[in-house]
């Protein structure tokens, strides 16, 4: 690439600093628009030309350079965008200008998206590679940006990336050599009007695959969208059915893994269907049955020593996530409460359609969404309006006839917390310091 390019990098998240650390070292025009003053931001080697995002939209700086490297959370409806596009300046995420250096770093991608499951499916499937002696770098959504790969330049024999809606909305050349889409639902109303367009975000994964590729999917998927017609890769679909009758399944002693529910038999199946493709040999499969404790804050056991069971679900940001919680513990005879609640997302928000999934449970309802679904669930579900973590507790300490506590909130953090890796680290230290 012409290293005269102006690059403008837009927001300073992790993959945005690992973004402009790599653009700074290949010697690039940089550019670096962020929220807030640049006063705040407090890092001297972001360069010279630092812009506020009030103060870039003004001056019209996104139509001043040649290319923008957008962080997850742009929203690249946005006109300023639009406008820079028109005009010819070239918009890629994190995870496309980080393909475009991978140089002698190349190796077999693997792009793992979904709305549900990608997190647990990404580490299970890196430790299963490492098991086999064989390296791996696992990033993307999963909070290592792919572009500190090519900042450590070690080369591995698999690149595994978890991939969001958002970073698959700005891909070009990008080309895995495994995708696999576990599932499609309702998710992020405040960025899609509908779950079409949700869903034709996570299908850019799929872009450029060839005769030599793998497509591992949910059936269901072809249900909201269609793949494409042109599509030209080997096609392997799944359904709980076929899981369950896998061999990839019934050959091993499944009485020792550890993760609840069916979704998480899913997440296996597509670990060790990718696993298959790679070559990885089947005698680690068992052991990654018997040695895969699961992922922080995906319906992970809390050790509370109260008078009830605690599990911590606090990823969970839409009501699917939380159905498949809740489906995880179907055929226990056990008394669940249920902690729901969060951040307003726009579309997407009512509990109505779900209100028969939550008769059998009591509700704790936390975050600014507390009213709202009180409202709805009014004479129908019982509900506690409890607002806080904190508060939840003070309830349930006192006036417990539960035997599980579920923390699987369906909304955003960002009412209240930072990120959902606060709130769950939050609710379990509160627990936990109380027991």
């Amino acid at each position: 690439m012409n290293k005269k390019l102006k690059y403008l990098i837009y927001g300073l998240g992790r993959s945005g600093q690992s973004a402009l650390k790599l653009a700074l070292k290949m010697d690039y025009i940089c550019w670096v628009v962020n929220k807030g003053k640049v006063s705040s931001w407090q890092r001297p080697w972001f360069g010279d030309h630092l812009y506020s995002e009030d103060q870039a939209i003004e001056e019209n700086i996104f139509s001043q350079v040649d290319v923008i490297v957008i962080s997850p959370g742009i929203d690249l409806r946005q006109e300023y965008l639009q406008k820079a596009f028109r005009t010819g300046v070239v918009i890629m995420s994190e995870i496309e200008f980080a393909y475009q250096h991978l140089g002698e770093l190349d190796a077999p991608i693997v792009g793992i998206t979904g709305t549900n499951g990608k997190t647990t499916t990404t580490s299970m499937l890196g430790e299963l590679i490492k098991l086999s002696g064989k390296s791996a770098f696992v990033g993307g959504n999963i909070g290592i940006p792919f572009c500190d790969y090519i900042l450590a330049n070690t080369k591995v024999d698999f690149i595994i990336l978890e991939l969001s809606s958002f970073q698959l909305e700005a891909v070009d050349k990008f080309h895995v050599n495994v995708a696999l889409i576990l599932n499609i639902f309702q998710n992020h109303g405040e960025r899609y009007n509908d779950i079409f367009s949700y869903a034709q975000a996570k299908l850019n994964i799929v872009n450029n695959m060839d005769s030599e590729d793998f497509l591992i999917y949910l059936d269901d998927v072809c249900k909201t969208i269609a793949l494409p017609k042109d599509l030209n890769c080997n096609k392997i679909s799944f359904c709980t059915n076929s899981v369950t009758n896998s061999s990839l399944i019934t050959d091993l002693d499944m009485k020792k893994f550890k993760l609840v529910g069916m979704h998480n038999i899913l997440n296996l199946y597509c670990c060790l269907q990718v696993a298959k493709i790679l070559d990885i040999k089947q005698c680690f499969y068992q052991e990654i049955v018997d040695t895969f404790y699961g992922v922080e804050f995906r319906l992970q056991f809390v050790p509370f020593t109260g008078k009830y069971q605690i599990y911590n679900d606090a990823k969970s940001t839409n009501w699917s996530a939380t159905l498949s919680a809740l489906n995880a513990f179907k055929g226990s005879d056990k008394r669940i409460s249920v902690i729901i609640g969060g951040q307003f997302r726009g579309h997407g928000d009512s509990i109505k359609e779900y209100v028969e999934e939550f008769k059998d449970y009591h509700i704790y309802l936390i975050g600014e969404t507390t009213d709202l679904l009180a409202k709805e669930l009014d004479g129908v579900v019982s509900y506690q309006k409890a607002y806080t973590i904190e508060k939840v507790k003070q309830f349930a300490d006192k006036n417990s006839d539960f035997e599980i506590l579920l923390f699987s909130p369906a909304f955003p953090s960002f009412d209240q917390f930072e990120n959902y890796v606060a709130r769950g680290t939050a609710f379990t230290s509160l627990f936990i310091a109380g027991s």
